[in-house]
């Protein structure tokens, strides 16, 4: 577990900006929970959406509308304009408790354009009920997962809810840096997690016992009808940081008058092997950017700088965060926001010294 967090906090810390297409359709999978048109995904998949359209497996086209989100845990709910002509629904798995080396069948539409136009089923196992760092929210699976299947379905032998899929490992990266290639070592957010969450936006699920061994193929016919193609249309041109964690930072600024004010945490921040890696990483990399592009700053004020930023940073990172960077090659605006808030309280507290 060691080798693998410090890979991806590697995957953090490529530096560089991407520039979004003027009109940018991004798309990714999402899960009929309400029988109203309400269709639960990853928070990423509709960020900063124009328009949204959703294709369901009958072939139905329908507009919708965002109306719940939730940034910590990548979540959100969206409404389709008109109820749509199936009435199948997602069930939640209530008991009895996922264990490990429960077989699990993930569907979506990964790589939209490329691959059939219908939706994709994978099999797998759980191989893990925490994701990196032993965070709770996730699940680690098997199952093979590309871009576009974010937001879809992990469904039990039942073909009941236990999981959205949300991001998996960056194998290039991971080789790379240890030599080897990681082999299907995907996340999903657990669905009491998503439960949580439409339970504090008052959105209403079905939930059922688990109790049936049913094929893959079985399963499939399920959650097929469930299993919902999001596109999101973007308009908005905007350049974001791939990597704020890295990004070379400016030299820290004279002696200012305003004091230095924490941003908040987002959710404790980064915790474990991962929090070390990151800071470490991070460090090191402001460290030798900023000492080389600014010369005329004295080390050990560089050194206090890059450390209040990798720090911050950490407080201000969650697995969320590490995991949409690593799949989408930039961060959202609201982490950038928070990485921006980071950067300016360092620079206020080693200026004013």
């Amino acid at each position: 577990m060691r080798a693998t967090t410090i890979v991806m906090s590697a995957a953090m810390v490529a530096t560089g900006v991407v520039a979004a297409p003027a009109a940018e359709i991004a798309t990714g999978s999402g899960i009929l929970i309400g029988a109203s048109g309400e269709i639960l995904t990853n928070a990423h998949v509709v960020e900063a959406c124009r328009s949204i359209k959703l294709t369901f497996a009958n072939g139905d086209a329908k507009s919708a509308a965002l109306i719940a989100r939730d940034e910590q845990n990548d979540l959100a709910v969206l409404r389709a304009s008109r109820p749509p002509s199936t009435a199948a629904v997602a069930v939640f798995r209530d008991t009895p408790p996922l264990r490990t080396g429960d077989s699990i069948v993930v569907l979506g539409y990964p790589l939209a354009g490329v691959l059939a136009t219908g939706a994709n089923l994978a099999v797998g196992n759980v191989s893990a009920l925490a994701g990196l760092g032993d965070d709770s929210r996730y699940l680690q699976i098997s199952a093979p997962v590309q871009p576009g299947n974010s937001g879809g379905p992990v469904v039990d032998t039942s073909g009941h809810l236990v999981g959205i899929v949300t991001a998996k490992l960056d194998a290039v990266r991971v080789a790379r840096a240890i030599g080897d290639i990681p082999q299907n070592v995907n996340f999903a957010l657990k669905a009491q997690v998503a439960r949580t969450f439409l339970d504090s936006k008052l959105i209403s699920y079905k939930t059922d016992k688990s109790t049936a061994r049913l094929s893959p193929s079985d399963v499939g016919d399920i959650a097929r009808p469930f299993t919902v193609h999001v596109a999101c249309t973007r308009t908005e041109r905007r350049e974001v940081a791939a990597a704020p964690a890295s990004a070379p930072a400016p030299a820290p600024s004279p002696a200012r008058a305003s004091a230095s004010v924490a941003p908040a945490a987002s959710a404790g921040g980064l915790k474990g092997p991962l929090r070390d890696a990151f800071v470490t990483k991070s460090a090191r990399s402001c460290t030798r950017k900023t000492h080389k592009e600014n010369p005329q700053v004295a080390l050990p004020t560089i050194r206090d700088f890059c450390s209040c930023l990798a720090e911050g940073e950490a407080d201000a990172t969650s697995e969320a965060d590490l995991a949409y960077v690593s799949e989408h090659r930039r961060a959202t605006d609201d982490y950038r926001d928070r990485i921006s808030k980071v950067l300016a309280a360092c620079k206020n507290k080693v200026g004013s010294r």
